[in-house]
């Protein structure tokens, strides 16, 4: 009987016990999840997704500057060249908004392509006459001629011819050409102004730039600058 109220006893004091402690709360984990509703570029200077497609032009091309326009003082008169273009020679529409002026070269007997001159004008940012030279010259590969050589025009400009023959690589084009050219040739004028160096480029069939490089050199002996306004 003592027994068995000692027991009860010890019964009752636990059961009191365990009420007079406070309610355990379980404290809910914190996680590295990142907050979905947060931008994780902020506070670190980079623009956001949705601030980039806020400010992206309408128009993607409009992110390539043009090259700068042809100028009203101190550049080439195109319009006098274009008045006294030489037989077999057509002014075209440029395929490239780096080109200010086109024209097909057509072929001659034996050559199943007509030829093509492309007209380049970049201002004073065209880089030295012999790196573009250069460039011209490692477009083609197997190069079997290779040579340089330079006038003045009738208005005492200076003009810098690059000539070369051999396989022309598309690639190295830039868009120039769709497919490598075997055989083929290049006459490149480069005719210095105040205004910076103007480019004519002629490209095509061995035996159709090679009827042309004189025509091509007697035509541009005759460009001038176009006249300022003051000794209209």
């Amino acid at each position: 009987m003592n027994k068995l109220i000692f027991i009860l006893l010890i019964g009752l004091f636990t059961f009191v016990g365990c009420k007079g402690k406070s309610e355990f709360k379980p404290v809910k984990e914190e996680t590295s999840q990142t907050n979905p509703t947060k931008d994780p570029h902020e506070g670190l200077g980079i623009p956001s997704p949705e601030e980039l497609r806020k400010n992206a032009p309408s128009d993607p091309s409009s992110m390539i500057p043009p090259p700068p326009q042809t100028p009203t003082e101190g550049g080439l008169d195109l319009a006098a060249l274009e008045k006294n273009v030489p037989a077999g020679i057509t002014k075209t529409q440029a395929t490239s908004s780096m080109r200010i002026g086109q024209y097909t070269l057509k072929r001659q007997s034996g050559d199943n392509e007509d030829g093509e001159l492309a007209v380049f004008y970049f201002g004073s940012n065209a880089g030295s006459i012999q790196a573009n030279i250069d460039r011209w010259f490692n477009q083609f590969i197997n190069r079997k001629e290779e040579n340089t050589s330079s006038f003045t025009t009738d208005t005492k400009l200076k003009v810098t011819v690059a000539e070369a023959k051999g396989d022309i690589q598309a690639a190295a084009t830039m868009g120039g050409l769709s497919q490598d050219k075997p055989n083929w040739r290049l006459y490149g004028a480069i005719i210095e102004t105040p205004a910076g160096p103007y480019f004519f480029k002629a490209v095509g069939p061995d035996k159709t730039i090679k009827y042309y490089r004189n025509i091509l050199k007697s035509w541009l002996s005759k460009a001038k600058l176009v006249q300022s306004t003051a000794n209209k």
